[in-house]
């Protein structure tokens, strides 16, 4: 398979199980250096979708790991959005897609999902100017995007939200200061 067959996939791929919903995405293959053991991503803030190069050969695994990805746009991990998405592939004949579901839901995904908010609570307080002053409902919608939730959702599954985001912006304002003692003249690293 070529590069320019990947971008006529994504086309009748999302014709068919997406009603042409998912805006163009530009579908590339992905060296072993770049991608590791993960066989796709899909990089939203980009429009892009990597699928290994080593699927290159197998039609079918390409197809599941393109379609796959494509449940992506919206929900970046594997939550309820990403599931129901999943849940259609399945009653539209994918039925690959039902095994993927047993998997996501038998694996232990709230510790995972647990651990990729507090992630990304990390990243939202080291990008904000001053952490501080970010209103707590920013966060919450920032995290109900992510994963698929409403604001309702995340306050009634994750009451811990409010005392993890403290915990990020204290980590976050602790490493802005010993950067800037770091670089201040005359300091050190030591500290």
């Amino acid at each position: 398979m070529q590069q320019k067959d990947l971008a006529k996939m994504f086309v009748k791929a999302n014709a068919k199980f997406f009603r042409g919903r998912l805006p163009k995405y530009r579908v590339v293959f992905a060296s072993e250096s770049t991608m590791g053991a993960k066989d796709g991503e899909c990089l939203q803030d980009r429009l892009l979708i990597r699928v290994a190069r080593r699927l290159q050969s197998d039609s079918s695994q390409l197809r599941r790991t393109l379609l796959h990805e494509m449940c992506h746009h919206g929900c970046p991990h594997h939550g309820k959005r990403f599931l129901a998405k999943l849940k259609r592939l399945a009653d539209l004949g994918e039925e690959w897609a039902t095994g993927e579901i047993k998997e996501y839901l038998g694996s232990p995904t709230l510790n995972h999902e647990i651990q990729a908010i507090k992630s990304n609570l990390e990243v939202l307080a080291n990008r904000s100017q001053d952490p501080r002053k970010l209103d707590f409902g920013v966060v919450e919608m920032c995290v109900a995007r992510d994963f698929g939730y409403s604001r309702e959702e995340i306050r009634k599954k994750m009451p811990w939200l409010r005392s993890a985001w403290d915990e990020a912006v204290g980590k976050s304002i602790e490493k802005k200061r010993r950067m800037t003692k770091f670089l201040r003249p005359g300091g050190t690293s030591d500290g």
